[in-house]
């Protein structure tokens, strides 16, 4: 197993409401490939574990991210927003139909959200790099919600080999969420708590008292 850091070149903002960690992205490529979901995807992570907990760092930003709010479009049905006749003359005078506009200009239809927009991310993790980028490669096409209407759009995926941060950042902050008790054992600084899941699948499991990253910068 090798430490290695991984980056996602994006091309669109992303939004996240929690902390993605690199074993919960890859828990998600797996379910795209196999079908498979939560305690089932663990045996195929290509990552290292240490008292039960994966060796993948949270995700961190390049530095000159930023957060921005974006518009988009939401609600459309298909053929009940978007059939041609809702866009021609009505068939008696050669009139257009009357928008709708008592909740305000399109308010069905449009929204805005606050996103980061990044050109690249990163994850820290110890095991085979190649299956890792193999798996994202192939079955994550954009990270955070609304990934499937293009937010988060991943264009390149690469590792290099590297010291290991999967769990401590070089500035010794925690590079994703770990029990206050593994920290403590391991001599390192105070930092903020915070009651998290900290073993997959997140979702599923109890929290505990737990470090977590605080910044979006490693």
């Amino acid at each position: 197993m090798t430490p290695f850091k991984l980056t996602l070149e994006l091309a669109t903002p992303f939004y996240l409401s929690s902390r993605l960690t690199l074993d919960g992205l890859l828990s998600a490529a797996i379910h795209h490939q196999t079908g498979k979901m939560g305690a089932d995807t663990l045996a195929a992570i290509p990552l290292d574990q240490d008292q039960g907990i994966f060796r993948g760092s949270s995700l961190f930003c390049h530095p000159r991210y930023r957060h921005r709010r974006f518009s988009r479009i939401m609600s459309l049905k298909s053929e009940r927003d978007l059939h041609t006749e809702l866009f021609q003359p009505n068939k008696r005078g050669d009139r257009y139909g009357v928008v709708d506009q008592q909740r305000g200009k399109f308010k069905a239809n449009l929204d805005s959200y606050f996103a980061i927009e990044a050109k690249e991310v990163y994850f820290w993790g110890v095991g085979d790099s190649d299956q890792t980028c193999y798996l994202i490669e192939n079955y994550i096409h954009g990270i955070g919600k609304r990934a499937n209407t293009g937010a988060g759009e991943i264009l390149s995926v690469r590792a290099e080999e590297t010291d290991d941060f999967s769990w401590v950042t070089r500035k010794g902050k925690p590079a994703r969420p770990l029990p206050v008790e593994i920290w403590n054992d391991m001599g390192l600084a105070p930092a903020s708590t915070a009651p998290l899941a900290v073993v997959l699948p997140y979702w599923g499991t109890a929290p505990v008292d737990a470090v977590f990253p605080a910044t979006w910068e490693a």
